[in-house]
């Protein structure tokens, strides 16, 4: 069975015409078109027949014709970012861009309006959980609007930083001879009285060097080759961002963005992070000649459709079946619900990217999965397998409400039913990769690096930095089992500390959250009310009222963290189902 890309069959589904191509601006401009004469969002809101009512079943339904009102505006913000990953021209992207200030400036006005203002409250305070929930979610919307220039200075620093981190220039002093590498075709060239410069990646000299003093010489250089550079930009987008954490009353923007999340303070991020500090003992300037030595886990190659027909039996016993109507169009059904359709295409890589979101009772989700020909190795697989469980996770949402689907109850804890999914779904078909193989070096040093990114993020938005640098050399040894005397120049090394900031640990967090879920419930509970309570949520309960009710005890972030630390699933409590 072949599968064949779709992308034109994509762009006629979502914008309706019968005969397009990628390269055609026609479908791109009729969507810009279609954004701009978009009418104000209060609109729909302000001419509901049901403004003034307080009864809370006639809010649902307010609620439920304001969300079918706002539906054009959904589709096409989600549209718009479906076709940011293609190659379009220059004057498309500008289209594109003007499409989406447009849609954040009109998003602003309709949280901010007098009709708002007033509704806001009433969902906050609704007896009726999803309702509550909805109203939480639109709060935080309220709560982070910013004003137009300090969202544009924001902006600005963010997208330098990143420029500044583009470069792959490096020039350096080879007092040591032995650390030139003296193949042309390498990474270094020798050059006579003037600096030795990088022409390809730090990666090729790093696994070409045999000398392990050179690549920590080189690696550490590396890290340090935007300093001038981006040490005031990031200084900018730190300062904007403490000084915003001040007006809402909060001394630093790392105590703001985790007073909202489950690991709420800094303290417990640190602890987190902390509790999952492992000695890995390889330093990152010596990870490539590690891999380079390693074996790769034994795989059997097999082809893309029969890996995809065995994660889709993997699914059944989750309530999970998919009904294959072409090559390229699978449909997913949940039970006897119909959820959306999964578009089919071939890529170079295994990927996930959304087209339109399920809301229950308004419409079907629609999402793209990017597949290669064969599953020809471990991680290949492990790909494949996040994929498939990212589209499920957002195709099972169970609200009728567009922000409970897509924004998650926390930022930190808006996908743990994916992160439990996919590693259920790895452990029932690969396993983990075997002890001492290339995947398992991978999984542990990609770890403990998101660990020590995570507390330089944490460190550089927090106010009291008397001590972080000690701590953060204590931590890099550490993990690494090495010593970096100038540990502080990491922050300007890598991305995501201008973006993510302090909430970089979230991914961390979630998944190894998931990971201790699979640990402590697979054998005790029916996976499909695991499923139905960490991913679907019909209920709309909260997450610690569903935690404590899979785990049959009272829950905190610190008893989770412990429990984590400590590696030890709960034993089986009470009589479930077994998996």
């Amino acid at each position: 069975m072949m599968f064949v890309g779709i992308r034109p069959i994509l762009l006629l589904i979502s914008i309706g015409f019968s005969s397009v191509t990628l390269s055609a601006t026609t479908p791109l401009s009729l969507l810009v078109k279609q954004c701009l004469q978009l009418p104000p969002l209060s609109t729909g809101l302000m001419s509901s027949p049901l403004n003034t009512t307080q009864d809370d079943d006639a809010l649902a339904e307010r609620m439920t014709y304001l969300e079918h009102q706002l539906l054009g505006f959904y589709n096409i913000k989600d549209r718009v970012n479906y076709y940011k990953q293609f190659p379009i021209h220059n004057d498309d992207k500008e289209s594109l861009l003007h499409c989406q200030f447009y849609l954040s400036d009109g998003l602003q006005r309709f949280v901010l309006s007098d009709g708002f203002t007033k509704l806001l409250p009433q969902l906050l305070n609704s007896p009726n959980n999803e309702l509550a929930q909805l109203g939480q979610r639109l709060y935080r919307l309220v709560y982070n609007q910013r004003d137009r220039e300090s969202k544009s200075q924001l902006h600005t620093a963010q997208a330098a930083f990143k420029q500044g981190l583009a470069s792959q220039a490096l020039s350096l002093h080879f007092h040591d001879k032995r650390c030139q590498l003296q193949d042309n075709s390498t990474a270094v060239k020798e050059q006579t009285q003037t600096p030795a410069a990088f022409n390809q990646s730090i990666a090729s000299y790093l696994l070409k060097q045999t000398n392990p003093n050179c690549r920590k010489t080189i690696w550490q250089a590396y890290q340090a080759r935007t300093i001038e550079r981006n040490t005031p930009i990031l200084k900018t987008i730190v300062d904007i961002q403490n000084t915003y954490a001040k007006k809402k009353g909060f001394k630093d923007f790392a105590s703001l963005q985790t007073s909202t999340q489950v690991l709420y303070s800094p303290a417990l991020v640190n602890a987190f992070l902390d509790s999952q500090t492992r000695p890995m003992n390889i330093p990152p300037w010596d990870i490539g000649m590690a891999l380079k030595k390693a074996k790769k886990s034994p795989f059997i190659a097999v082809s893309t459709h029969d890996f995809l027909t065995q994660l889709y039996q993997a699914l059944i016993p989750y309530g999970i079946h998919l009904e294959i109507i072409s090559p390229s169009i699978h449909r997913v059904w949940l039970n006897e619900r119909l959820l959306g359709e999964v578009f089919i295409s071939s890529a170079n890589q295994f990927a996930y990217q959304p087209i339109r979101h399920l809301v229950v009772g308004q419409q079907f989700g629609q999402l793209e999965l990017k597949i290669k020909n064969n599953v020809s190795s471990y991680q290949a697989a492990k790909k494949m397998i996040e994929a498939v469980a990212m589209a499920i996770n957002d195709l099972s949402q169970g609200s009728h409400y567009y922000f409970n689907n897509t924004l998650g109850e926390t930022y930190d804890s808006a996908n743990i039913g994916q992160y439990w999914l996919t590693y259920a779904l790895t452990q029932s078909l690969i396993g983990s990769p075997k002890t001492g193989s290339r995947e398992a070096i991978i999984q542990a040093y990609s770890k403990q690096l998101t660990i020590f990114r995570a507390k330089v993020a944490l460190s550089a938005y927090q106010d009291n930095k008397t001590s972080s640098i000690d701590h953060l050399s204590q931590a890099f040894s550490d993990a690494f089992g090495d010593i970096w005397p100038n540990v502080n120049n990491y922050p300007v090394s890598f991305s995501a500390i201008a973006d993510e900031g302090p909430l970089y640990y979230h991914t961390l967090w979630q998944s190894s959250l998931g990971e201790y879920l699979y640990h402590s419930l697979h054998a005790c509970e029916d996976p499909k009310t695991i499923f139905n309570t960490l991913v679907i949520n019909e209920r709309s309960v909260k997450l610690t009222e569903r935690l404590s009710h899979l785990l049959n005890m009272p829950i905190t972030p610190y008893r989770l963290i412990q429990k984590m630390k400590q590696n030890s699933p709960l034993a089986c409590s009470r009589t479930s189902q077994a998996h």
